[in-house]
């Protein structure tokens, strides 16, 4: 059961990352365009916007994946626990 909680919260934190990280880089995008010093003083060590953005639509997607396996678990062991009551 540890686990499942674990996977629980490494979902939400890969999720809320992931979205922080996506609309960091829109807005990074939206206000310096492609000026490679602004982009470097924002963002640190990212070449540009677009490689931010989709390491943050990555973790977004690690997230949901992490969520959903959590969920398998669940499911799993809840119909483990029906089988062996002999329903």
């Amino acid at each position: 059961m540890i686990y499942t909680l674990v996977a629980a919260v490494v979902a939400i934190l890969l999720v809320l990352s992931g979205v922080l990280r996506a609309v960091m880089g829109f807005v990074v995008d939206a206000q310096f365009g492609q000026n490679p010093k602004s982009i470097a003083r924002s963002l640190g060590n990212y070449k540009n916007t677009g490689e931010v953005i989709d390491r943050g639509l990555l973790h977004f997607a690690l997230g949901g994946l992490t969520n959903m396996s959590k969920s398998m678990a669940l499911i799993t062991q809840a119909s483990t626990d029906t089988l062996e009551e002999g329903y």
